[in-house]
């Protein structure tokens, strides 16, 4: 894997300024928020720590899974990931990534967005082209959904939430 793309470091997650939720899943919630050194908008996913037999230490092992991967993977229709942010406990961890403007299942389902016959295909060439570079690697998503695949105003698809 070519992992040219990310170059492992962390900060701390007071280094970020919360705008909004964007949206809560099972291992974690994500949020837009501004880069105060930068002000370039990322989106945030606070991991969910839990207890029980899953997990290692309290830290999910699908958040550890989805970290190992997601850092050496580097193609123009994943997702990108910046780096580790930390509160001031060990409780407070969060993966920071670049956002996108848009969720394909809120073009659909809530806008109702017609998409003209282009869109549609450009859509689904990106989206097969980060497939392929996943299987090329020997990575499967096991949970491609209209949820999973982000849009920026520009027309790049990008798969995440691995």
């Amino acid at each position: 894997m070519n992992n040219k793309c990310f170059l492992f470091n962390q900060r701390d997650i007071d280094s970020y300024q919360p705008i909004s939720k964007i949206d809560e899943g099972s291992y974690g919630i994500v949020y837009k928020a501004i880069d105060k050194e930068t002000n370039e908008v990322v989106a945030i996913k606070k991991i969910k720590l839990q207890q029980g037999n899953e997990s290692l230490y309290d830290f999910p092992i699908t958040s550890i899974r989805e970290i190992n991967i997601v850092f050496t993977l580097c193609h123009p229709n994943i997702l990108k990931f910046k780096q580790i942010a930390y509160g001031n406990k060990y409780n407070k961890i969060c993966t920071v990534m670049e956002y996108l403007d848009f969720e394909l299942k809120n073009l659909l389902i809530v806008q109702k967005h017609s998409f003209s016959s282009f869109n549609i295909k450009s859509i689904i060439y990106q989206l097969l082209c980060a497939v392929s570079y996943l299987h090329h690697n020997w990575v499967i998503h096991r949970d491609i959904k209209p949820s999973n695949i982000l849009i920026s105003k520009e027309g790049v698809v990008k798969l995440g939430d691995f």
